[in-house]
């Protein structure tokens, strides 16, 4: 940027008449964004700022919709403008002010709204327990898909699904998937254990199609980085004496001491590693 403007500096430069500004040539992005929300306030806190900016100018596209297996209408709350906690699933009570709104399937949706059918940079699913339903509905988005998020826990119908049931899903669409904080990622897919089955603390998951292979290997090496963290071990004992919050910490790390007893970190990954517990996903 400094380059651009010449010998100026920036704020001097950015002061200077029009015809005397630096020229300066800005890339032409060709892409898109899109934001789906169903709660009404939300909706209208999101559409109002984007105006005001000029983002929809930008090809930032709001939309006021539920996303889901099917397209229709369904019943969703309208509470305070921001609140994130709700969902479908909580207008079957009859404790929140519901309304209808449309709802699509990812793929109808797409269909409807996308301009480009080229690839699909970032998928980022967040539908408080529902995240397997937007899957469900997305066959073709998916196929698009480079890199994908969503959140794991036992609300929605994950209470009576598991993160292996979305994971095979995204394996056989050529996804490799790992659990996610915030800066380690530990291997789901051909990388399973049990324990996961009874796990339903919230989560999240992030996914990269095998085809973004220079994407993959960064995530498989922080993997493979945190499988050969000194201190692995050392925090899963810990965790292992804490109860609450540190039961996240507890159900990606507590086997450790399950399996392998007091071996370290360097023997755990050999084990995993090389006897087969994890296959490599290139």
């Amino acid at each position: 940027y400094t380059k651009a403007l010449g010998s100026l500096p920036a704020h001097v430069a950015c002061r200077n008449p029009p015809e005397k500004q630096a020229n300066i040539s800005y890339p032409k992005r060709l892409g898109e964004m899109h934001c789906i929300e169903p709660m009404p306030s939300t909706f209208k806190a999101i559409e109002r700022a984007t105006t005001e900016m000029s983002l929809d100018r930008k090809k930032f596209v709001v939309t006021h919709a539920a996303i889901s297996t099917a397209s229709g209408f369904v019943k969703f709350p309208d509470a305070k403008a921001g609140e994130e906690t709700l969902g479908i699933g909580n207008c079957e009570d009859g404790k929140f002010n519901c309304v209808d709104v449309p709802m699509y399937s990812l793929d109808s949706y797409a269909d409807q709204f996308v301009q480009g059918k080229g690839p699909i940079n970032v998928l980022q699913i967040d539908v408080e327990g529902y995240d397997f339903n937007v899957m469900f509905g997305a066959s073709s988005v998916l196929d698009r898909t480079l890199y994908l998020e969503f959140e794991h826990s036992g609300a929605g119908t994950w209470g009576s699904l598991h993160v292996q049931d979305a994971v095979k899903l995204l394996d056989g669409k050529g996804f490799t998937c790992y659990w996610a904080s915030d800066n380690y990622l530990w291997r789901i897919t051909q990388c399973y254990f049990d324990l996961y089955d009874s796990w339903k603390e919230w989560s999240n998951v992030v996914c990269v199609h095998r085809s973004n292979t220079k994407l993959l290997e960064r995530m498989e090496n922080n993997f493979l980085k945190t499988l050969a963290d000194p201190t692995l071990e050392e925090k899963a004992k810990f965790c292992k004496m804490c109860k609450g919050p540190w039961g996240r910490c507890v159900a990606r790390l507590t086997y450790l001491i399950q399996k392998y007893g007091n071996t370290n970190a360097t023997q755990v990954k050999l084990e995993i590693m090389e006897r087969g517990y994890c296959i490599n996903p290139t």
